[in-house]
């Protein structure tokens, strides 16, 4: 028998080197075989076990028996639970109390971002690497308690939405939808629930790992396919601007015609033009201010552009935008630069008395396209990328 996957290795064992569980019968002959293959190892390494450090568990015998093997390897008995790499090893099934630490592991972490500026971007990246994986090395040992996944999972809304504070509201699209693959429409986190239901018919499966891709298309939710995903989350993005076109395309964003709708406000005007209660298909790009936006960002890059809705300005970019070369990544990167900078100029205004010029908007855009240029080595030389280049 050989560990999991290191059969070609011929590796039987694997070790940490501050905690080791060793595992035998109750009885005096496993007890010496054991024993002796702990003084053949320390002979062999030089390593001997702590005796104040070391613990016996064991699950019956005599009281005779069980001082017999205390007194053989001179360590002390030890109760349940004893936690184990972090994880606790107990003798019954995880119950929600047994799982404090992890809730407490993955809030402590969460909070401990309080001193960084995250953008959503930057939390939705912490929550798909850091804080699912705390979650997964949890699940790769035991079933974790249904009540205990729908506290992380709160955990998680609450960070995306709120930030470290973790506070309550805020959401601006549903947490069923954010689950979803990004081909559907999703910010691909997978929901917990589904996770696990996955990973236990993977195990009963037969599966090698602890996940299934094929068990999770089969458990998971699923909706039609997007055609703007592949446009939205391409690599020559840049996140924070991913994440905004994809609020803007779920016509998710707080404008003020939403606010108006939902009896939040009274009144309201646009920031820019101050003519119409700003809306997705006003702001981007139907106002006279950001349409101008717009106008510079297609000549810089020649393109034909008329302002349309926001739903025919994605068909529209998905036409003229599908190559992968300098000139379409910049031009893709300059389609989410100034909706980006539209939607913060107009919170700036509002909030904080923000007093802005046509130019200054302009030569922002300018200057974050530039330096993005000036990130690309290799570049074609052609009269169309050098346009791109020098402007």
């Amino acid at each position: 028998m050989f560990f999991w996957r290191c059969k070609t290795l011929s590796l039987s064992h694997l070790f940490f080197a501050d905690d080791v569980f060793l595992f035998c019968g109750a009885d005096l002959t496993s007890i010496s075989l054991l024993k002796n293959g702990l003084d053949t190892f320390s002979a062999w390494s030089g390593l001997k076990p702590n005796s104040n450090k070391s613990e016996i568990f064991l699950a019956r015998g005599s009281p005779t028996l069980r001082s017999e093997i205390l007194l053989a390897f001179g360590f002390i008995e030890g109760t349940l639970p004893v936690r184990y790499l972090e994880v606790p090893i107990i003798s019954s099934r995880l119950d929600k109390a047994d799982c404090i630490s992890i809730v407490d592991r993955i809030t402590n972490r969460v909070q401990s971002w309080t001193q960084h500026f995250l953008s959503f971007a930057g939390r939705l990246k912490l929550i798909r690497s850091v804080l699912h994986a705390i979650q997964a090395y949890w699940a790769s040992v035991f079933t974790i308690p249904i009540a205990v996944l729908d506290r992380i999972e709160q955990i998680l809304r609450q960070f995306l939405w709120k930030g470290p504070g973790l506070g309550r509201g805020g959401a601006k699209v549903s947490w069923d939808d954010v689950c979803l693959p990004k081909e559907e429409g999703g910010l691909g986190i997978r929901n917990l629930r589904d996770w696990l239901e996955t990973a236990v018919l993977s195990l009963s499966g037969g599966a090698s790992g602890l996940f299934s891709t094929s068990a999770w298309q089969l458990i998971r939710k699923k909706k039609p396919r997007v055609n703007w995903a592949s446009l939205i989350w391409n690599n020559a993005i840049s996140p924070r601007y991913q994440f905004n076109l994809w609020l803007i395309t779920k016509n998710r964003l707080p404008t003020q015609a939403m606010l108006l709708s939902h009896g939040r406000i009274a009144d309201a005007m646009c920031a820019f033009c101050k003519s119409t209660p700003d809306s997705i298909d006003h702001l981007f790009f139907g106002c006279s201010i950001s349409a101008r936006l717009a106008f510079l960002w297609a000549a810089r890059c020649n393109l034909p552009w008329r302002n349309r809705t926001w739903a025919d300005n994605l068909n529209w970019a998905l036409k003229f935008l599908p190559g992968k070369d300098f000139y379409h990544s910049i031009a893709r990167f300059s389609f989410g630069a100034p909706c980006h900078l539209i939607w913060k100029y107009r919170n700036e205004i509002m909030f904080r008395n923000y007093t802005f010029t046509v130019p200054a908007l302009k030569n922002h855009l300018i200057k974050v396209v530039k330096d993005k240029a000036l990130t690309f080595t290799n570049v074609e030389d052609n009269p169309r990328n050098r346009r791109l280049q020098c402007t």
